[in-house]
């Protein structure tokens, strides 16, 4: 079979996101001789100024962007019988080309969990804060220590401070009672308010993975060979050694099969990488057989225990100012014209910003979580009780609308967040043999009770800030629960409709009212493309499928090292995780590669 291979590389990666560029990168700087094929399904974005641009971010993130790839969920009786559509990275890059820029990391018990409670030896928070600071130049406020200040990923304030975004800040924190500190993103903040740093370098472009990590190495080595809009379909096994991968190139091609001599490692994320594996012949056994593939390691929980951060978000009319975002989002030509004059010239500007300013971290004080009910307080509240730096909310105000599509004349802005450590699970799992055929995605968001309750906090906390900040012109009712007109939770705006002081009462919900903002959650809810744990980091005899060496259990010369691998979930937007999963990797596979040549 040795004659079907049309070349071999040392190292093969599958996968070019953040994990995957991280990986590469590293193993080319360390091993100079070592040939990498590293094959990518989407687009090259080297100086591509739809990926660097930071103001024009949400156009790769609409239905028929050519930088994303859309994960559609069955219909789900938990969403009234909608689909989850779910937007992954797909181009060099990953998630790091297409996100929200947004600067975040976890709490230090996140990863000290995988650790200790997932039996997870080196992957502890003191193992991981070095990879953390290596990969950033933080130019941002805070606790130095906790920071990078020369790696290849810059992290500022971005070119332009919305108003409306400090205005918030200011009335929120006024209002909530918790304090505003320097800096959240130092492991240990729970519950409080800070601005937001951005992924977005001191030059007002987007610090992705490719352009911090890939492009550079590859224009220092030759050792990198990078292959794009290439599907890998299968990971090739002689017994149970992985010994290379067969690709497409379309549809309409015949595969093409290329020999690993030494590794291969998968790195496409948390829903492409359990696809993957299981045309591989790796997943559950009775799954396998029915598709006819034969089976290489059962492990019966590939594709299963996905996991998210469940979003909500709110729209309102505000006075009108002198920024310009609603034009980015129009694409207003004589505004776009001067914003790209300004942003050429120096680098700043509204298009060097993602419009997000300002963040809090929320854990609930007494009587919040009294009012979260019994369900929350017995499923989910142990879960925090026992670690205090674990945020159960992240919200945050936009400084613009968040309309999908067309909207209105005016300005708008948008309160909403995301639940940190939802209780909902779901599952993604291949139909056929076919890399063609999108598999069958459960994402399963709200089945849990106890996500509903803390989804009608995140609701309601935001508005009762919004109604407070000066700017307030009233509710945009489409994006709101459709109350009833006579309740007090009706939406209101239009003429004469402004703040609420800053000590006015809160606006009671009667049950009814309660029906109608669930109603509301389950149609609308969303998450943040934070997905993760579909291939888990744990002992085998747990449901496990890769070791702490990213091994995947039951198979030789394979490793998964992505997303998909976290044990548990991260109260974070993932990207600086995934870049210190990444380095983690790299030390691990050039530590293999060093005691199998010694």
């Amino acid at each position: 079979m040795a004659d079907t291979y049309s070349h071999t590389a040392d190292i093969i990666i599958v996968g070019a996101g953040v994990a995957g560029c991280v990986i590469a990168s590293r193993l080319s700087a360390a091993q100079p001789n070592l040939k990498i094929l590293l094959i990518e399904m989407g687009r090259d974005v080297r100086d591509d100024p739809a990926v660097r641009t930071p103001g024009i971010f949400m156009n790769n993130l609409v239905p028929g962007a050519p930088y994303s790839q859309f994960y559609v969920g069955e219909p789900s009786e938990t969403q009234l019988g909608n689909s989850a559509i779910i937007p992954a990275g797909a181009c060099v890059g990953g998630g790091s080309a297409i996100n929200w820029m947004v600067y975040t990391r976890g709490s230090m018990s996140d990863y000290d969990d995988w650790k200790n409670k997932y039996a997870n030896p080196g992957w502890g928070f003191d193992d991981l804060l070095p990879l953390f600071k290596k990969s950033e130049a933080y130019f941002g406020e805070g606790d130095a220590s906790t920071h990078g200040s020369d790696g290849p990923l810059q992290v500022t304030y971005g070119g332009i401070v919305y108003k409306i975004n400090l205005e918030w800040l200011e009335t929120a924190s006024a209002f909530d009672g918790r304090p505003v500190v320097p800096d959240a993103q130092n492991f240990k903040t729970s519950n409080a308010f800070a601005r937001w740093a951005k992924w977005i370098g001191k030059d007002g472009k987007r610090s992705d993975i490719a352009h911090g990590y890939l492009y550079p190495q590859m224009d220092r080595s030759s050792n990198i060979t990078l292959l794009t809009k290439t599907r890998v379909s299968r990971v090739l096994f002689e017994g149970n050694k992985a010994v290379g991968v067969e690709y497409f190139t379309s549809a309409s091609d015949p595969p093409t099969l290329v020999r690993a001599a030494k590794m291969v490692i998968v790195t496409a994320g948390a829903l492409s990488t359990p696809q993957i594996l299981e045309r591989s012949g790796i997943g559950a056994r009775v799954h396998l057989d029915s598709l006819g593939i034969s089976v290489v390691a059962d492990l019966p929980r590939v594709g299963e225990g996905y996991q998210d951060h469940l979003v909500l978000k709110a729209e309102y009319v505000r006075e009108p100012d002198d920024s310009w975002r609603e034009d980015v989002l129009r694409g207003t030509p004589e505004v776009m014209e001067r914003l790209r004059k300004e942003y050429a010239e120096y680098g700043t500007g509204e298009l060097a910003s993602n419009s997000i300013d300002a963040v809090a971290k929320v854990r609930p004080n007494e009587k919040e979580l009294a009012a979260l009910g019994e369900t929350f307080i017995n499923s989910a509240w142990p879960y925090f009780e026992r670690a205090e730096d674990k945020p159960v909310l992240w919200s945050a105000v936009v400084g613009s609308a968040m309309f999908p599509g067309g909207f209105p004349s005016g300005q708008y802005f948008a309160t909403g967040g995301w639940m940190c450590y939802p209780l909902s699970r779901g599952r993604i799992h291949v139909r056929s043999k076919d890399v063609f055929e999108a598999g069958k995605f459960e994402p399963g968001l709200l089945s849990h009770e106890a996500d509903v309750a803390a989804g009608k906090w995140l609701y309601k906390r935001g508005r009762e800030q919004a109604r407070r900040m000066p700017s307030y012109r009233g509710e945009y009712a489409p994006m709101h629960p459709d109350f009833s007109a006579d309740s007090e939770a009706a939406c209101k705006a239009g003429l004469g409709v402004g703040p609420v002081p800053l000590d006015a009462p809160e606006i009671v919900y009667t049950p009814e009212d309660e029906k109608v903002l669930e109603e509301w959650i389950r149609k609308t809810v969303t998450v943040s493309w934070h997905g993760l744990a579909t291939c888990a980091m744990r002992p085998r005899a747990d449901g496990g499928v890769v070791s702490p060496r990213l091994d995947v259990y039951g198979t030789k010369q394979l490793k998964v090292a992505d997303l998909s691998i976290c044990p548990s979930n991260v109260s974070a937007n993932m990207y600086s995780t995934a870049v210190a999963m990444g380095e983690k990797a790299a030390q691990i596979i050039l530590e293999d590669l060093v005691a199998v040549s010694a």
